[in-house]
């Protein structure tokens, strides 16, 4: 990251264990997720924040970003982002695996379509976009507000990403071997600012979200939208908006 990837976090921490989210500072109540950064303080499935869409709308093109603090004690692969549909459950994936740091993204295959090296488990905060445009079937991915790969993969989003045709889950610190199923690879660390736009973002709008963390919000999925329920699921909306 940016300079700022050695600062301090000094917004409120909300804590993900096995069987419900606490709130360090204050009571458990229902809560905007805008300023939170949430923990992931065990590396077990059930520490996972799920989100689904609960409005018919349609995405075409993707980009994906957000804030991730992998712990050192991470075990070899770990997963920051599942993105599942009914018809594939590695739509749009982001892997990290402590062999040379590196963060992968996968696109509806077994094999990325990008892997980063870096040293990524060093306890200090990173920004990762990656985005899809159908049009051209350009992918792009960027660590810390710099252009890191590129490239072109042919999806089917008729089969992956069109909404309504096929409900999307999307899971935080956990893989989706099933759709919102058989949940493995569990992150550990810590996470905030997750947004998702219906289109790809250009480089410069990315290097200036990476500048500080949260920054803007996604028009498609919004990390300031969410709320935090009194039970053991986040859900988020598509239809939050600024």
């Amino acid at each position: 990251m940016a300079n700022t990837a050695k600062k301090s976090y000094a917004y409120n921490k909300v804590s993900l264990t096995s069987s419900l989210f606490t709130l360090y500072s204050s009571a458990f109540v229902a809560v905007s997720l805008g300023k939170q950064v949430l923990e992931f303080p065990e590396p077990n499935s059930t520490n996972r924040l799920e989100c689904f869409n609960e409005k018919s709308r349609q995405i075409y093109n993707i980009t994906v970003c957000l804030w991730f603090q992998a712990s050192k004690q991470s075990a070899e692969s770990s997963t920051v982002f599942s993105l599942a549909t009914k018809k594939g459950d590695d739509a749009f994936t982001v892997f990290l695996y402590r062999e040379h740091g590196r963060i992968a993204l996968y696109l509806q295959t077994g094999k990325p379509v990008s892997s980063i090296d870096d040293d990524l488990f060093d306890s200090h905060w990173h920004h990762y976009c990656a985005s899809w445009t159908d049009s051209t079937n350009a992918w792009k991915t960027y660590l810390n507000g710099t252009l890191k790969g590129h490239g072109e993969e042919a999806l089917s989003m008729e089969d992956s990403l069109q909404c309504p045709s096929h409900d999307v889950s999307i899971v935080l610190g956990a893989d989706q071997d099933g759709y919102q199923s058989k949940f493995k690879e569990p992150f550990l660390g810590n996470m905030t600012a997750v947004n998702i736009w219906n289109r790809e973002l250009t480089d410069t709008e990315i290097a200036d979200l990476a500048k500080e963390c949260p920054s803007e919000i996604g028009n498609f999925l919004s990390w300031e939208g969410c709320l935090m329920p009194d039970n053991t699921r986040m859900i988020c909306p598509v239809a939050c908006t600024p």
